[in-house]
C-alpha cells in the first residue's frame, strides 16, 4: 500500500496552478490513482 500524503501535496500544488479543464483531469487522474471518490474526500483537500 502506498502513502497518500505526498501525493495529495503534489496533486494540491498543481491544482491550485490548474484551468477549470486542467483541475478536471487532474481531479480524475487523482481518483484513478487514489481509488477514492470525489464525493468522500473531505472539504479543502
Amino acid at each position: 500500500m502506498f502513502e497518500r500524503r505526498p501525493i495529495y501535496r503534489e496533486t494540491a500544488k498543481e491544482y491550485q496552478k490548474a484551468s477549470k479543464k486542467e483541475k478536471m483531469e487532474i481531479l480524475d487522474y487523482f481518483v484513478r490513482i487514489t481509488g477514492l471518490k470525489i464525493e468522500t474526500m473531505p472539504p479543502g483537500s
